[in-house]
């Protein structure tokens, strides 16, 4: 059977490792640790390279199956519906999120699924036995009153843009942030409330009061918090402290560093933090967020209804912080 495959492509796997020492580190992460996997197939007719990338993963992350490109983007097979309410096929419902490349597990019982859909606003929700709806947020379902379904498309633009207008200034804040850890060399990955640096090491932009919290993580339960940036880059990122003070001095327009803070001094000192309070918050947010890049509503809250005009990031969190304690 082997002597019939066709010898028509290359196979070639790099691996890079990096030694993690650190003297108040339980023994067991004082290994070395694989970081990057990286497979490249590549046919010998095609010059076209496809590479899959295996994250190094523990008990604080699992491998999300979003870390593979080799996959293609499905088509959006609700496009062709109108504006209006829709009843749905399981099978609609999770191409759908494989069209916007999101991976979501949906194993949910229940009587109908329904998609609303207006001005390429879409929102999802499910009825149970009791005819009960809840509001779909990915694979998890959420309570959202005794609403009918027609309450919720009336409402749907409106709702939409006040959580995108709100959401304006913190994810431009947060997408500066991000473009300077790039630009230090660091991930720079935004998920959530959180803005990753690398593995280990992440900032968290308080979407209350837009404080940063720079922190050093092995899981989501232990984790350090340190005083400032500068600290948390020169005791756990020295190559990216370095590009940090040779970039702190420019003074050209535009290319200054709103994460530098002025005669901040620094510490070795950080303290152990393991509530998972900012993971909470962060998921919340990453729920609204999905609005704001997908037109998906996956999070609704009537006082958003109720006076958009006063509507904020704290007034929109605060409820569903108090459902999700």
């Amino acid at each position: 059977m082997a002597d019939n495959v066709e010898k028509d492509f290359s196979l070639s796997i790099k691996i890079e490792t990096r030694k993690v020492i650190r003297k108040d580190m339980p023994f067991r992460y004082n290994n070395p640790v694989i970081r990057n996997i990286r497979v490249m197939i590549q046919r010998q007719d095609s010059s076209k390279e496809s590479y899959i990338s295996i994250k190094e993963t523990t008990n604080k992350q699992r491998l999300d199956d979003s870390s593979f490109p080799i996959a293609k983007k499905k088509a959006n097979p609700l496009l062709k519906y109108r504006d209006g309410i829709h009843e749905i096929t399981k099978k609609n419902y999770l191409a759908f999120y494989r069209s916007i490349e999101e991976r979501i597990t949906f194993n949910r019982s229940f009587e109908k699924l329904f998609m609303i859909k207006k001005e390429e606003i879409y929102m999802f929700l499910m009825s149970g036995k009791k005819g009960k709806l809840l509001l779909l947020n990915g694979g998890s379902a959420k309570n959202v009153g005794n609403h009918p379904l027609e309450y919720f498309y009336q409402n749907l633009t409106k709702y939409a843009q006040t959580i995108k207008d709100v959401l304006a200034r913190y994810e431009s804040h947060q997408e500066r942030i991000a473009k300077e850890v790039k630009i230090l060399g660091g991930d720079g990955r935004i998920h959530g409330c959180i803005i990753d640096i690398d593995f280990y090491n992440h900032l968290y932009l308080n979407p209350l009061d837009y404080s940063i919290t720079p922190y050093f993580a092995i899981t989501m339960v232990d984790k350090y918090v340190y005083d400032n940036i500068p600290s948390l880059l020169k005791y756990e990122c020295p190559r990216l402290y370095e590009n940090y003070e040779s970039k702190k001095h420019v003074r050209t327009k535009g290319e200054e560093l709103s994460i530098y803070g002025r005669d901040l001094p620094i510490s070795e000192a950080r303290i152990p933090v393991a509530s998972t309070e900012i993971y909470r918050i962060s998921r919340l947010l990453k729920g609204l967020q999905f609005l704001t890049r997908h037109n998906i509503v996956r999070l609704w809250n009537d006082a958003v209804i109720g006076d958009a005009k006063r509507s904020s990031l704290p007034v929109i969190l605060d409820p569903f912080r108090k459902i999700m304690r």
